[in-house]
């Protein structure tokens, strides 16, 4: 089996530098929420499948 914690580390880089992204965004009301519910953690589980589905049918994880 596969190693994919380069798939999530690519993922989690991702997801960080939008995070980072969202204090600059107005309004403040709108984005606010969507920073907190981002950093929660638990969203990370869903895409990282993705990424291993992109693997799976030998498919750019970036372009997942």
């Amino acid at each position: 089996m596969k190693n994919y914690q380069s798939l999530l580390e690519l993922f989690n880089a991702h997801l960080d530098n939008y995070i980072k992204g969202l204090d600059r965004k107005q309004p403040r009301e709108l984005y606010d929420p969507e920073n907190y519910i981002l950093s929660l953690g638990g969203k990370r589980i869903r895409p990282l499948l993705a990424l291993i589905a992109c693997d799976l049918f030998d498919k750019k994880a970036e372009d997942a």
